[in-house]
C-alpha cells in the first residue's frame, strides 16, 4: 500500500511541478500584468470551483483514475499472492507424488528383469526346438516311435515271456 501512497504523491508533485511552469495565456489583466506564473493552489483547487466546469471535470476524471490505478495495483498484488500459493502448493503436490513415481520406477525395473530372463529362456527353448533342422525333427519322430514300440512290448508281450 505504500507504493501506491508514493505513487499518489509523486503524481501531484509532478502536476504541481508543471503548474508552477504554466502562464496564463491571452491577455493579461492591469492587476496580474507583474505575475507571468500560477501556483499550484491556483490551479488546482482542492475543491473544484463552480465557475469552471472543465477543471471540475478534469478533477474527478484525474481522482477516477487514480482510483483504478489502485485497484489495479491491489489486484495484481492479489493476483501474485495467489500464483505464490499455487505454485508452493504445486511443489508441495510433485513432492508427495515423488515417493509413487519412486515405486513405479523400481516395480517397472523388477519387470524389465523378470522380461529379459523370460526372454533368454524362450531363446534357449527356441534353440533346443527350432535350430536342429529337419533331419533332427525326423531323429525325433523316431525316436518316439521307438519309445511306443518298446511300451507296447513291455504292455502285451512283456507278460507272456515266462522265466
Amino acid at each position: 500500500m505504500s507504493t501506491a501512497t508514493e505513487g499518489n504523491e509523486a503524481f501531484q508533485n509532478a502536476a504541481q511541478g508543471i503548474a508552477s511552469e504554466l502562464r496564463r495565456r491571452g491577455k493579461a489583466d492591469a492587476n496580474t500584468a507583474g505575475a507571468q506564473s500560477a501556483s499550484g493552489n491556483s490551479l488546482f483547487p482542492s475543491k473544484p470551483t463552480t465557475g469552471d466546469p472543465s477543471l471540475a471535470k478534469t478533477e474527478s476524471l484525474l481522482s477516477h483514475e487514480r482510483n483504478e490505478q489502485e485497484e489495479l495495483t491491489t489486484d495484481l498484488l492479489d493476483m501474485a499472492r495467489q500464483l505464490k500459493e499455487q505454485s508452493i502448493h504445486f511443489g508441495n503436490t510433485l513432492e508427495g507424488d515423488k515417493s509413487v513415481v519412486d515405486r513405479a520406477l523400481a516395480g517397472l525395473d523388477k519387470n524389465t528383469l523378470n522380461m529379459d530372463a523370460a526372454s533368454r529362456r524362450m531363446g534357449a527353448l527356441r534353440r533346443m526346438t527350432e535350430g536342429k533342422g529337419w533331419w533332427d525333427r525326423i531323429k525325433l519322430y523316431c525316436m518316439i516311435a521307438g519309445l511306443w514300440l518298446i511300451a507296447f512290448l513291455i504292455v502285451f508281450v512283456g507278460p507272456k515271456i515266462r522265466f
